[in-house]
């Protein structure tokens, strides 16, 4: 007589979990794709003997630029703007997101420079302007659009003797 075996435990994660999940790993996929793309303008640039600093503003904006089209192609692919009007004020507010959350990240790397090494310096910097980054992303520049109430909850019953 055989015992049969206990059923194996599933782990059942929530959608939103599973989905916040996966957004956080295409955010960081898409993140060091741009990263690729803005490292290899520089590097044309520099070798077209383009000045070191011009070519480092036009990888910027070139990475930006291929960020962007990332988050909105794969990180944040779920959330489709409504018209052309929503695409371009997403765009606009990427833009200046990305370039405010820079300064913050020379900032912290302009601090942490004074006591680490420099790479360990820039890594600070990147990685909590990456999370502020993800967090504007996520709740400014692509929130979710806000979902209409549901017919049962959108009818509130009348008040008493209002008929």
């Amino acid at each position: 007589m055989s015992i049969p075996a206990p059923p194996l435990a599933v782990a059942v994660i929530a959608p939103e979990k599973r989905m916040h999940r996966y957004r956080v790993i295409r955010f960081m996929a898409s993140g060091l794709a741009a990263f690729l793309a803005q490292a290899v303008v520089l590097m044309l640039l520099v070798r077209l003997t383009v000045p070191e600093p011009v070519a480092n503003l036009a990888a910027i904006v070139a990475g930006m630029q291929a960020s962007y089209v990332l988050s909105a192609l794969i990180t944040w692919r779920d959330r489709k703007p409504s018209d052309k009007w929503q695409r371009a004020v997403r765009w606009a507010s990427f833009t200046l997101t990305l370039s405010l959350t820079s300064l913050i990240n020379d900032g912290i790397f302009l601090l942490a420079r004074h006591a680490l090494p420099l790479y360990v310096a820039a890594a600070l910097g990147s990685s909590c302007t990456a999370i502020l980054n993800y967090f504007c992303g996520d709740r400014l520049v692509f929130r979710a659009a806000a979902t209409a109430p549901s017919p049962v909850t959108a009818i509130a019953p009348s008040p008493q003797g209002a008929e």
